[in-house]
């Protein structure tokens, strides 16, 4: 991931994985409008519907309303951020550095 952002040119990064897509073609529209219409936030963070491949059964995460306000010690709890679905600032990597590969 740290190689990727390295190479990365844009903006704002994703990590999508090889097993991850973006839930419909109207995503990158809206995060684009979200963008433009919020003074370029630092990060953005969505919701992720996981799949189970072998049965079809799905889930949604966060799926708490708890969840939907972003609280530091509610992060230090549990990690409820999927990260598929986190659109990050480039410079905030230049900031506050890469991720830790120890």
């Amino acid at each position: 991931m740290n190689k990727g952002i390295k190479k990365s040119q844009g903006e704002y990064i994703i990590h999508l994985h090889s097993d991850d897509s973006f839930f419909n073609e109207k995503i990158l529209k809206n995060i684009n409008n979200f963008i433009e219409h919020n003074n370029s936030p630092d990060l953005i963070y969505g919701k992720a519907n996981f799949i189970n491949t072998e049965n079809g059964n799905s889930r949604i995460i966060p799926h708490r309303k708890i969840y939907h306000k972003i609280r530091f010690w509610l992060l230090l709890l549990t990690n409820y951020v999927p990260h598929q679905t986190v659109f990050i600032k480039k410079e905030m990597f230049d900031k506050w550095g890469m991720f830790d590969e120890t």
